[in-house]
C-alpha cells in the first residue's frame, strides 16, 4: 500500500546541483518506499500565505503525513530567508492531525527561539552529527540520516582521472569572489554548482542600478558563465556534474554539496566552510577530523604551491565506510517514516 504524501521545500527552482540532486533522491526513495508525493510546495514562497488553499488540497488528495526537505539549513540570522518558515509546519501537521517529518536538515544555535516549534515535529532527522549534538543540547530528539545527495552510489567504472583541478563556488559571496579569482590566477578549471550565475537571477534583473558596477568587475567571469548557460538552459544533469568531479585531479570548493559529490566520486577535496558549519560537520563525520577544512589563504598557498591533498590509505576507508552508512541511515529513514505513519498511534 502506497502513501500519499506532501512535499515542502521543493528546492529544484533554485537550478544548482545539490538541490537538483536531493530532489531526484528523495522522490526515489519516497517511492521506493511505498511513500507517494502528492503535493509540492517550492522554495522561496512562504507557505502561510497558501494555508487555505493547502487544506483544501491536502483533504483531496488524502495527504497523511508532511515530509519537510529541510535542504538549505535553518538558521535566523537573516529574518527574510524563507526558509525558515518550514519550522511552523509542525504545527500544521498537528491541527491536521497527520505527522509531519523534518528532513536532511542542517541546525545551527540560533535556533534556540524556535525550540517549541521544532518539537511540534514527530522526527527530525539531521544530515550530521553537530547539528544533532545541538538539537540534544535544547532536549529535542533527533536522529542521523546523511545527506540525500548520498542516497546512491557512482558508478565508479566510468571514472577516468584526467589530472585538472576544479575549483568552484561557494554559497559565502565573499569566498565565492576569492573562489573565482584564485581559479583565475592559476588556471584551472572554474565549476558553478548553479545552472546558472545567481547574480543574474537574483541581482542584476531585480535591482539593476545597485548592482552595475559588480557587472563590470565581474565582466571576464560572466562572459564564461553565459557560456556555460547556453550549454546548462536545459536544465541542469546531475550525472554530468558527477563525471566531472569524478575526472578531476581534486577539487577546491566552498559548496557542501560539491563536497558530498566528492565524497561520492572518491574525488580528493579541500573545503572552506560555507554560511553555517555544515561542511566542516560532515569532514567530522567522514574523517574524525576537519583537517580538509582551510582557510582561504590556505587554499591560495595550496594552489600555488601545487599541494597534493591525495586521501591517504587511511582516509580512503574512512571515505568508503561514510558512504556505505550514509546510504544505509538514509534508506533506514525512509523505512521508518513508513513504519510510523502505518502506526496506529499515528
Amino acid at each position: 500500500m502506497t502513501i500519499p504524501v506532501a512535499i515542502f521545500n521543493d528546492t529544484r527552482n533554485a537550478y544548482h546541483y545539490g538541490c537538483s540532486c536531493v530532489m531526484r533522491n528523495l522522490n526515489q526513495k519516497l517511492y521506493q518506499h511505498g511513500l507517494t508525493p502528492k503535493y509540492y510546495f517550492p522554495n522561496g514562497l512562504n507557505w502561510l500565505d497558501y494555508q487555505d488553499n493547502m487544506k483544501y488540497s491536502f483533504k483531496e488528495l488524502n495527504i497523511k503525513a508532511l515530509i519537510i526537505n529541510g535542504e538549505g539549513s535553518l538558521h535566523f540570522n537573516k529574518s527574510d530567508d524563507l526558509t525558515n518558515n518550514i519550522i511552523f509546519l509542525g504545527k500544521l501537521a498537528q491541527e491536521l492531525n497527520i505527522p509531519a517529518y523534518m528532513i536532511n536538515t542542517t541546525i545551527t544555535n540560533d535556533i534556540e527561539p524556535y525550540i517549541n516549534e521544532l518539537k511540534t515535529f514527530k522526527r527530525i532527522y539531521t544530515r550530521e552529527t553537530e547539528s544533532k549534538n545541538i538539537l540534544d543540547k535544547f532536549d529535542v530528539e533527533a536522529l542521523l540520516s546523511y545527506d540525500l545527495s548520498l542516497a546512491y552510489p557512482y558508478d565508479m567504472k566510468i571514472k577516468n582521472r584526467n589530472g585538472k583541478i576544479i575549483i568552484t563556488d561557494s554559497a559565502n559571496a565573499y569566498a565565492r569572489d576569492l573562489l573565482i579569482n584564485m581559479a583565475r590566477a592559476h588556471d584551472t578549471n572554474y565549476q558553478t554548482m548553479s545552472t546558472c550565475y545567481s547574480f543574474f537571477n537574483n541581482n542584476l534583473i531585480i535591482r539593476p542600478y545597485k548592482y552595475l558596477h559588480k557587472l563590470y568587475h565581474k565582466w571576464p567571469y560572466l562572459k564564461q558563465v553565459n557560456q556555460n548557460f547556453k550549454k546548462q538552459k536545459k536544465g541542469i544533469n546531475p550525472q554530468v556534474i558527477k563525471n566531472k568531479f569524478a575526472n578531476a585531479k581534486h577539487v577546491y570548493t566552498g559548496r557542501f554539496h560539491a563536497t558530498t559529490l566528492c565524497f561520492l566520486t572518491d574525488t580528493p577535496v579541500v573545503a572552506c566552510e560555507s554560511n553555517t558549519h555544515k561542511i566542516g560537520s560532515i569532514l567530522q563525520d567522514c574523517f574524525n577530523n576537519q583537517n580538509r577544512l582551510k582557510s582561504l589563504n590556505d587554499i591560495y598557498n595550496m594552489l600555488k604551491s601545487n599541494a597534493n591533498i591525495e586521501y591517504s590509505k587511511k582516509e580512503f576507508e574512512q571515505l568508503q565506510n561514510y558512504k556505505e552508512t550514509a546510504i544505509s541511515t538514509i534508506d533506514k529513514m525512509f523505512q521508518d517514516i513508513y513504519i510510523d505513519i502505518n502506526s496506529p498511534n499515528t
